[in-house]
């Protein structure tokens, strides 16, 4: 099959009427300025971000998780203390500085928390380390 060259097929231009509403030359740049203008006054600017304040600030905001993990590792300091005193009366002996230690600690413990029922099992284990120092006559 053979193609031919052919002609270009010329489109017929497209005019614009006199009545088709048509605006003056400039009008549509003054329209676009008088929108600018009505949009810069209506919103207010906002000021810069300082980034070491910023930083400071959320430095302050408390860490929920950081707190969950201290008073997790708290914890586990009071009851490696019960532990150890466990072990030394079923060996038939109790050491004044393990009920010390445990002593000290129940009172950290109870400085960082203000859970009220964790706070009164803290107060029983303290009262009960102070009744046992005071039988060793510490």
């Amino acid at each position: 099959m053979r193609i031919d060259r052919t002609s270009a097929q010329s489109t017929p231009g497209v005019r614009r009427s006199k009545d088709a509403g048509g605006s003056a030359p400039g009008e549509f740049d003054r329209s676009l300025q008088q929108a600018e203008g009505e949009s810069s006054t209506g919103v207010a600017g906002g000021g810069a971000v300082d980034a070491a304040g910023a930083l400071l600030a959320l430095q302050e905001v408390p860490d929920a998780v950081a707190q969950r993990s201290k008073a997790r590792q708290q914890g586990q300091r009071v009851l490696d203390r019960l532990e150890q005193l466990r072990f030394d009366l079923l060996e038939g002996r109790v050491p004044a500085e393990t009920i010390e230690r445990l002593s000290q600690e129940v009172d950290n413990a109870q400085a960082r928390t203000d859970d009220p029922q964790l706070n009164d099992v803290l107060d029983e284990i303290r009262v009960r380390a102070h009744v046992e120092l005071a039988k060793l006559g510490r």
